[in-house]
Protein backbone atom coordinates (compact mmCIF):
# COMPACT_ATOMS: atom_id res chain seq x y z
CA UNK A 1 0.00 0.00 0.00
CA UNK A 2 1.42 3.39 -1.00
CA UNK A 3 2.08 5.64 1.97
CA UNK A 4 0.28 8.98 1.84
CA UNK A 5 2.64 11.94 1.53
CA UNK A 6 2.84 13.99 4.73
CA UNK A 7 2.39 17.74 4.40
CA UNK A 8 4.00 19.76 7.22
CA UNK A 9 1.70 22.37 8.80
CA UNK A 10 4.01 25.14 7.55
CA UNK A 11 3.18 24.17 3.95
CA UNK A 12 -0.52 24.67 4.69
CA UNK A 13 -0.15 28.00 6.46
CA UNK A 14 -1.96 30.65 4.37
CA UNK A 15 0.57 33.47 4.88
CA UNK A 16 4.22 33.95 3.98
CA UNK A 17 5.30 34.56 7.59
CA UNK A 18 3.98 33.07 10.81
CA UNK A 19 2.66 35.78 13.10
CA UNK A 20 3.58 35.72 16.76
CA UNK A 21 -0.14 35.53 17.56
CA UNK A 22 -0.29 32.06 15.98
CA UNK A 23 2.36 30.82 18.41
CA UNK A 24 0.15 32.21 21.17
CA UNK A 25 -2.74 30.23 19.69
CA UNK A 26 -0.57 27.11 19.85
CA UNK A 27 0.07 27.78 23.53
CA UNK A 28 -3.69 27.98 24.06
CA UNK A 29 -4.47 24.76 22.16
CA UNK A 30 -2.31 23.44 19.35
CA UNK A 31 -5.01 21.01 18.25
CA UNK A 32 -7.30 23.95 17.54
CA UNK A 33 -4.61 25.44 15.29
CA UNK A 34 -4.40 22.15 13.41
CA UNK A 35 -8.18 22.10 12.92
CA UNK A 36 -8.10 25.72 11.74
CA UNK A 37 -5.38 24.92 9.17
CA UNK A 38 -7.70 22.45 7.43
CA UNK A 39 -10.01 25.32 6.45
CA UNK A 40 -8.58 28.71 7.59
CA UNK A 41 -11.01 31.43 8.67
CA UNK A 42 -10.49 34.98 9.91
CA UNK A 43 -10.15 33.86 13.53
CA UNK A 44 -8.50 30.67 14.73
CA UNK A 45 -11.21 30.41 17.40
CA UNK A 46 -14.05 30.39 14.84
CA UNK A 47 -14.38 27.50 12.33
CA UNK A 48 -14.92 28.60 8.73
CA UNK A 49 -18.11 26.51 8.62
CA UNK A 50 -19.92 28.91 10.98
CA UNK A 51 -18.01 32.14 10.45
CA UNK A 52 -20.38 35.14 10.87
CA UNK A 53 -23.35 32.79 11.16
CA UNK A 54 -24.10 31.31 14.59
CA UNK A 55 -24.61 33.36 17.78
CA UNK A 56 -21.52 31.75 19.31
CA UNK A 57 -19.38 32.66 16.31
CA UNK A 58 -20.72 36.21 16.22
CA UNK A 59 -19.93 36.60 19.91
CA UNK A 60 -16.31 35.54 19.40
CA UNK A 61 -16.04 37.90 16.44
CA UNK A 62 -17.53 40.75 18.48
CA UNK A 63 -15.03 40.15 21.29
CA UNK A 64 -12.17 40.16 18.78
CA UNK A 65 -13.49 43.38 17.25
CA UNK A 66 -13.61 44.97 20.71
CA UNK A 67 -9.95 44.10 21.22
CA UNK A 68 -9.02 45.46 17.80
CA UNK A 69 -10.86 48.71 18.51
CA UNK A 70 -8.97 49.10 21.78
CA UNK A 71 -5.61 48.51 20.10
CA UNK A 72 -6.38 51.00 17.35
CA UNK A 73 -7.54 53.62 19.84
CA UNK A 74 -4.42 53.22 21.98
CA UNK A 75 -2.19 53.75 18.93
CA UNK A 76 -3.40 57.37 18.72
CA UNK A 77 -0.83 58.48 21.28
CA UNK A 78 2.12 56.74 19.65
CA UNK A 79 4.71 57.91 17.15
CA UNK A 80 3.77 57.62 13.50
CA UNK A 81 5.49 58.32 10.22
CA UNK A 82 7.87 56.58 7.81
CA UNK A 83 9.97 53.89 9.49
CA UNK A 84 13.12 55.49 8.07
CA UNK A 85 12.41 58.69 10.03
CA UNK A 86 11.65 56.75 13.20
CA UNK A 87 14.91 54.80 12.89
CA UNK A 88 16.83 58.07 12.54
CA UNK A 89 15.19 59.39 15.74
CA UNK A 90 16.08 56.21 17.63
CA UNK A 91 19.67 56.28 16.39
CA UNK A 92 19.88 59.86 17.62
CA UNK A 93 18.93 58.64 21.10
CA UNK A 94 15.39 59.98 21.29
CA UNK A 95 12.74 58.34 23.47
CA UNK A 96 9.43 57.44 21.88
CA UNK A 97 6.54 54.98 21.84
CA UNK A 98 5.74 52.89 18.77
CA UNK A 99 2.37 51.23 18.34
CA UNK A 100 1.17 48.57 15.91
CA UNK A 101 4.54 48.48 14.11
CA UNK A 102 5.54 45.21 12.43
CA UNK A 103 8.88 43.50 13.01
CA UNK A 104 10.17 40.56 11.01
CA UNK A 105 12.71 37.90 11.82
CA UNK A 106 13.54 34.22 11.47
CA UNK A 107 14.06 31.22 13.63
CA UNK A 108 16.37 29.00 11.57
CA UNK A 109 14.36 28.62 8.33
CA UNK A 110 11.02 29.70 9.82
CA UNK A 111 9.94 33.25 8.76
CA UNK A 112 8.35 35.22 11.62
CA UNK A 113 6.47 38.49 11.99
CA UNK A 114 4.98 40.29 14.97
CA UNK A 115 3.12 43.50 15.71
CA UNK A 116 3.41 44.53 19.38
CA UNK A 117 0.66 46.75 20.69
CA UNK A 118 3.17 49.26 22.06
CA UNK A 119 6.94 49.49 22.51
CA UNK A 120 8.76 52.11 24.57
CA UNK A 121 12.20 52.99 23.24
CA UNK A 122 15.03 54.96 24.78
CA UNK A 123 17.12 55.41 21.69
CA UNK A 124 18.22 51.99 20.47
CA UNK A 125 17.22 50.41 23.76
CA UNK A 126 13.79 48.75 23.92
CA UNK A 127 12.70 49.38 27.50
CA UNK A 128 9.26 47.74 27.51
CA UNK A 129 6.65 46.01 25.39
CA UNK A 130 2.94 46.30 26.17
CA UNK A 131 0.36 43.79 25.03
CA UNK A 132 -3.29 44.67 25.64
CA UNK A 133 -5.85 41.98 26.38
CA UNK A 134 -9.47 43.04 26.66
CA UNK A 135 -10.69 40.50 29.18
CA UNK A 136 -12.37 40.19 32.55
CA UNK A 137 -9.68 37.76 33.69
CA UNK A 138 -6.77 38.99 35.82
CA UNK A 139 -4.49 36.04 35.03
CA UNK A 140 -1.42 35.88 32.79
CA UNK A 141 -2.07 32.97 30.44
CA UNK A 142 0.74 30.94 28.90
CA UNK A 143 -0.36 32.23 25.50
CA UNK A 144 0.19 35.81 26.70
CA UNK A 145 3.65 34.95 28.02
CA UNK A 146 4.67 33.27 24.76
CA UNK A 147 3.44 36.20 22.68
CA UNK A 148 5.42 38.76 24.70
CA UNK A 149 8.58 36.63 24.74
CA UNK A 150 8.53 36.30 20.97
CA UNK A 151 8.10 40.06 20.53
CA UNK A 152 11.30 40.43 22.53
CA UNK A 153 12.99 37.89 20.27
CA UNK A 154 12.02 39.86 17.15
CA UNK A 155 13.27 43.12 18.66
CA UNK A 156 16.61 41.45 19.39
CA UNK A 157 16.76 40.24 15.79
CA UNK A 158 16.40 43.86 14.68
CA UNK A 159 19.50 44.64 16.78
CA UNK A 160 17.69 46.65 19.44
CA UNK A 161 19.15 46.46 22.94
CA UNK A 162 16.84 44.14 24.93
CA UNK A 163 19.12 43.57 27.94
CA UNK A 164 16.62 45.16 30.35
CA UNK A 165 13.43 44.70 28.37
CA UNK A 166 10.26 44.59 30.47
CA UNK A 167 7.27 42.66 29.14
CA UNK A 168 3.85 43.87 30.29
CA UNK A 169 0.49 42.25 29.74
CA UNK A 170 -2.24 44.85 30.30
CA UNK A 171 -5.53 43.16 31.18
CA UNK A 172 -8.34 45.62 30.40
CA UNK A 173 -11.85 44.79 31.71
CA UNK A 174 -14.45 44.82 28.96
CA UNK A 175 -16.61 47.33 30.80
CA UNK A 176 -14.17 50.04 29.72
CA UNK A 177 -15.06 49.80 26.02
CA UNK A 178 -17.07 53.05 26.14
CA UNK A 179 -14.02 54.89 27.46
CA UNK A 180 -12.54 54.61 23.98
CA UNK A 181 -15.04 57.15 22.70
CA UNK A 182 -13.39 59.78 24.93
CA UNK A 183 -9.80 58.68 24.29
CA UNK A 184 -7.56 61.42 22.88
CA UNK A 185 -3.93 61.01 21.69
CA UNK A 186 -2.74 62.73 24.87
CA UNK A 187 -4.73 60.36 27.09
CA UNK A 188 -3.49 57.33 25.13
CA UNK A 189 0.11 58.44 25.61
CA UNK A 190 -0.50 59.06 29.32
CA UNK A 191 -1.99 55.55 29.57
CA UNK A 192 1.24 53.99 28.27
CA UNK A 193 3.45 56.21 30.42
CA UNK A 194 1.50 55.34 33.59
CA UNK A 195 1.80 51.63 32.93
CA UNK A 196 5.51 51.87 32.09
CA UNK A 197 6.29 53.78 35.28
CA UNK A 198 4.23 51.39 37.41
CA UNK A 199 5.97 48.34 35.93
CA UNK A 200 9.41 49.81 36.63
CA UNK A 201 8.31 50.66 40.18
CA UNK A 202 7.10 47.09 40.77
CA UNK A 203 10.45 45.67 39.69
CA UNK A 204 12.48 48.21 41.68
CA UNK A 205 10.55 47.42 44.87
CA UNK A 206 11.13 43.65 44.60
CA UNK A 207 14.06 43.10 42.21
CA UNK A 208 14.62 39.44 43.20
CA UNK A 209 11.25 38.31 41.87
CA UNK A 210 10.69 36.84 38.40
CA UNK A 211 7.09 37.98 37.99
CA UNK A 212 5.24 41.02 39.20
CA UNK A 213 1.60 42.08 39.23
CA UNK A 214 -0.54 45.07 40.02
CA UNK A 215 -4.27 44.64 40.38
CA UNK A 216 -6.76 47.44 39.82
CA UNK A 217 -4.26 50.06 38.68
CA UNK A 218 -5.95 53.41 38.11
CA UNK A 219 -4.85 54.77 34.71
CA UNK A 220 -7.69 57.24 34.25
CA UNK A 221 -10.45 58.69 36.38
CA UNK A 222 -12.84 55.99 35.14
CA UNK A 223 -10.45 53.23 34.09
CA UNK A 224 -8.63 50.58 36.11
CA UNK A 225 -6.55 47.74 34.65
CA UNK A 226 -4.58 44.72 35.87
CA UNK A 227 -0.89 44.31 35.07
CA UNK A 228 1.20 41.17 34.74
CA UNK A 229 4.90 41.94 34.35
CA UNK A 230 8.05 39.90 33.72
CA UNK A 231 11.47 40.43 32.16
CA UNK A 232 12.53 39.26 28.73
CA UNK A 233 14.53 36.04 28.86
CA UNK A 234 16.24 35.24 25.52
CA UNK A 235 16.84 31.61 26.49
CA UNK A 236 13.18 31.11 27.37
CA UNK A 237 12.15 32.72 24.07
CA UNK A 238 14.38 30.35 22.08
CA UNK A 239 13.10 27.35 24.03
CA UNK A 240 9.51 28.32 23.23
CA UNK A 241 10.36 28.81 19.56
CA UNK A 242 12.12 25.47 19.35
CA UNK A 243 9.16 23.67 20.91
CA UNK A 244 6.50 25.28 18.72
CA UNK A 245 8.44 25.23 15.44
CA UNK A 246 8.81 21.47 15.70
CA UNK A 247 5.07 21.33 15.04
CA UNK A 248 5.29 23.65 12.02
CA UNK A 249 8.07 21.54 10.51
CA UNK A 250 5.99 18.40 11.00
CA UNK A 251 8.41 16.88 13.49
CA UNK A 252 5.66 16.16 16.02
CA UNK A 253 1.87 15.95 16.22
CA UNK A 254 -0.31 18.76 17.50
CA UNK A 255 -0.70 18.76 21.28
CA UNK A 256 -4.27 19.39 22.48
CA UNK A 257 -5.12 21.35 25.62
CA UNK A 258 -5.52 19.39 28.83
CA UNK A 259 -8.03 21.89 30.24
CA UNK A 260 -11.61 20.71 30.00
CA UNK A 261 -12.80 24.31 30.48
CA UNK A 262 -11.29 25.22 27.09
CA UNK A 263 -12.94 22.27 25.36
CA UNK A 264 -16.30 23.23 26.86
CA UNK A 265 -16.30 26.54 24.97
CA UNK A 266 -14.45 25.48 21.80
CA UNK A 267 -16.50 25.95 18.64
CA UNK A 268 -14.65 23.11 16.88
CA UNK A 269 -15.91 20.88 19.66
CA UNK A 270 -19.40 22.28 19.14
CA UNK A 271 -19.25 21.08 15.52
CA UNK A 272 -17.80 17.70 16.55
CA UNK A 273 -14.63 18.46 14.56
CA UNK A 274 -12.22 17.70 17.39
CA UNK A 275 -11.55 14.00 18.03
CA UNK A 276 -9.78 14.59 21.35
CA UNK A 277 -12.14 16.94 23.19
CA UNK A 278 -12.08 16.27 26.92
CA UNK A 279 -15.72 17.20 27.55
CA UNK A 280 -18.76 17.95 25.35
CA UNK A 281 -19.42 21.50 24.25
CA UNK A 282 -21.71 22.85 26.93
CA UNK A 283 -21.04 26.46 27.77
CA UNK A 284 -23.73 29.18 27.91
CA UNK A 285 -22.91 32.08 25.58
CA UNK A 286 -22.87 34.65 28.36
CA UNK A 287 -19.91 32.95 30.03
CA UNK A 288 -17.56 33.42 27.08
CA UNK A 289 -14.58 35.65 27.78
CA UNK A 290 -11.53 36.58 25.73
Amino acid sequence: MKKEKFEPPLDRFPFSRIGVSYFAEQAYCEKRVELWLRNPSSLVSVPAEIEQETPEAKLQEALAACGTEFHESMSRGAMSGPMSEIEEMLQAGQSLVLAESSFQGDYHDLPLIGQPDAICFEGQKASCVLEYKVTDSNQLQQSHRVQLLLYGYLLAQQNFNVDDLILICVLVPRRHDRWLEKLTPAKAQKFVETIHVEAESLIASQPSRKNWHCMDLKVNRDVRVNLRVFKYDPHRAVNELEFFTRYWRGERAAIPTTKASKCAICLYNRLNLCPVAQVPYDEPIQKHVM
